[in-house]
């Protein structure tokens, strides 16, 4: 069952924030008579609800897009932010007992417009709406609630008159701005999943600017559905509103939004090797056939201090590995070195391995002390065993099996099992393999993971009789790791770091695979690990970051003009596209400054009224991003 995303009008709060008293009287009911108990008095009790008024906390905001600096093609989409809490819009009044409207709205700004961003103490703001020299505070803060201080720290913006009457939102227009989105998976009961408010702003931002967008708080602002507005304002009248949270973004080619920079990825050539040398030479049809084989020629230095060549071959490799011989322990990294077949060069792959896992260990003083101490237990379980196999009261007896590896320890063997706490460098030994803005699939060689492991298990093995108790314990250390095929994929691009939350999901022969391990190796470098071998690729946005916007044609984005917007509607059963088309966007100021009139919008996506938030929303969706990729080189 694919998941699913339900749009919610809203989420009001039992109350909304602020101080309140609540009073309690008692009267006796005599013959039909109501006359009051005067042994009971009355009773008041004052109580507050405490809420979010100036300041938000950074886990407050899920999501935003456009991402936080963040460059990519965003001209015919509407800013939003996510919010954790759904009923946070909803929690305060914009205009007295309005608890329908949300407080809160977003208002986006272009760079030549983008207000600064002042710091101001509480006091500063509270009390009567006012105007002082050009700074108007429309706000009716006439009380302080009970956990503010006059010395609390807030954001405030300036933004003048005429911005100010460009920018501000109707009533209605507040309203259709702000919902609720739940997502329904089936693998989560309902119960649990979580509930967020999302607010959009009616603004689209402007090619190859930079765009400002700003959370204000909009509290008591409003008086009879209109922006409070002293009658001595003038074109140098700043308005000041608090800010409870800003991001900016950079609107540019669309070549750098989500799908257009994973579209463009390098896939050439689509498995993770070294591109080969240019030659037809037998020495360097040599080099290719190991380049072709995943392995990389390095500087290498013997134990004497001799230098030389050798060839090194991390975990991921570009094709699919057999099944390693049963691994037996050996007593140094030396033991893995391999010559390549008739070219009297050293192959240190596996040494690497084994010597890192032993440094790594050795690294972590508490995992080498617990390893110590695991397999001092086992050894004298062992040979207690031993002693008294012959005692039948004790033939049942397994000291062995029963001494249990410390969680810390089987944690380090089951994260190294997955290539976990590894040197990026051991991992890709050249940038060439993994050049700016390319993707790469890629197979684990199970038997550099077990020499990896067993460097691990060798701290301590410095004997014959050590490396054979080794060899009782390799199996439990064995099972740590994944019995079956691993395969993957290395992913280097913006999308990193642009797209924080995007999700891959792997598949061979149409068969969803499961994941093991998803993670971004730095700021712009993730790595995914499947069971199984890997055949096609989906990269897609999270659910959540369904975003909002219109329709634009395929054509050269400078010569597209406001004419060219549209939006497609949907059926509000099925969610398809339908015939429907609207042509006409109804704008503010002559589309000068791409402000969408959301008001007039919501008149023309529903077909007998005005569309609710919900509505709104559904049919402002512009959906997620996914693009596929094969391990055959090509995408769609």
């Amino acid at each position: 069952m694919m998941n699913k995303i339900q749009f919610i009008e809203n989420h009001k709060p039992g109350l909304v924030s602020g101080n309140y008293e609540i009073a309690i009287n008692q009267s006796l009911n005599i013959s039909g008579t109501a006359t009051a108990d005067s042994r009971i008095p009355a009773k008041k009790q004052k109580f507050a609800v405490l809420g979010e008024r100036t300041t938000i906390p950074p886990t407050m905001v899920h999501a935003t897009f456009p991402p936080k600096n963040n460059l990519g093609e965003y001209s015919n989409t509407f800013p939003h932010i996510v919010l954790n809490r759904s009923t946070f819009p909803w929690e305060r009044e914009i205009q007295v007992q309005d608890t329908d409207t949300p407080w809160l709205a977003l208002l986006v700004f272009t760079e030549a417009e983008a207000p600064k961003v002042l710091v101001k103490k509480w006091s500063d703001l509270k009390g009567d709406r006012s105007l002082k020299g050009n700074i108007y505070k429309p706000y009716d803060f006439s009380f302080s609630e009970v956990h503010q201080k006059d010395s609390d720290l807030l954001k405030v913006i300036q933004v003048p008159k005429a911005q100010i009457d460009l920018l501000k939102p109707s009533v209605k227009s507040l309203k259709l701005s702000a919902h609720v989105r739940k997502t329904t998976a089936a693998s989560t009961p309902v119960a649990e999943l979580p509930e967020r408010a999302v607010i959009i702003g009616n603004r689209l931002p402007k090619r190859g600017e930079r765009t400002h967008v700003h959370l204000v708080s909009l509290e008591k602002c409003y008086i009879n559905d209109k922006l409070a507005a002293p009658s001595s304002a003038d074109a140098a009248t700043q308005y000041q509103l608090i800010s409870l949270y800003n991001w900016s973004f950079s609107c540019i080619a669309r070549e750098h939004s989500f799908s257009g920079l994973l579209t463009n990825l390098n896939q050439t050539p689509s498995v993770l090797q070294r591109p080969a040398i240019t030659g037809s030479t037998p020495e360097i049809q040599a080099i290719n056939q190991q380049l072709a084989a995943g392995k990389n020629a390095l500087e290498y230095r013997g134990r004497t201090g001799v230098t030389s060549a050798a060839y090194y071959r991390g975990p991921l490799v570009p094709f699919t590995p057999k099944k390693p011989a049963i691994y037996r322990p050996v007593i140094s990294a030396d033991t893995l070195l391999n010559v390549v077949k008739g070219k009297g060069v050293f192959d240190v792959s596996y040494a690497a391995a084994w010597e890192l896992g032993r440094l790594l260990t050795l690294n972590r003083k508490g995992i080498a002390e617990k390893l110590h101490l695991w397999k001092l237990q086992k050894k004298s379980a062992f040979h207690k065993d031993f002693d008294r196999h012959h005692l039948p009261a004790l033939q049942n007896t397994n000291r062995v099996a029963e001494t249990t590896m410390a969680s810390e320890l089987q944690k380090w063997f089951t994260d190294l099992g997955l290539l976990k706490h590894l040197p990026f460098n051991y991992l890709v030994s050249d940038e060439s393999y993994l050049p700016d803005e390319s993707l790469r699939f890629f197979s684990v060689d199970p038997a550099w993971t077990q020499a990896l492991l067993d460097g691990v298990l060798s701290v301590g093995r410095v004997t014959n009789l050590a490396q054979a108790h080794d060899l009782r314990l390799w199996n439990e250390v064995g099972t740590l790791i994944p019995q079956t095929t691993v395969s993957g994929v290395l992913l280097r691009s913006e999308v990193v770091s642009g797209w924080p939350d995007f999700i891959v999901n792997g598949y061979a022969k149409s068969k969803k695979l499961k994941r093991l391990r998803f993670e971004k190796l730095s700021k712009t470098i993730a790595i995914c690990l499947f069971e199984g071998e890997l055949e096609q690729l989906e990269i897609h946005e999270k659910p959540e970051l369904l975003h909002f916007g219109l329709d634009i044609p395929e054509k050269d984005p400078d010569q597209i003009t406001w004419n060219d917007y549209s939006k497609r509607l949907r059926d509000y059963n099925t969610g398809s596209f339908t015939s429907q088309k609207i042509t006409a966007i109804p704008h503010k100021d002559q589309r000068v400054h791409r402000i969408v009139d959301f008001e007039a919008m919501a008149g023309q996506l529903h077909p007998t009224a005005s569309a609710n938030p919900a509505e709104f929303a559904f049919q402002m969706t512009e959906g997620v991003q996914k693009v596929v990729f094969n391990k055959s080189n090509k995408n769609a």
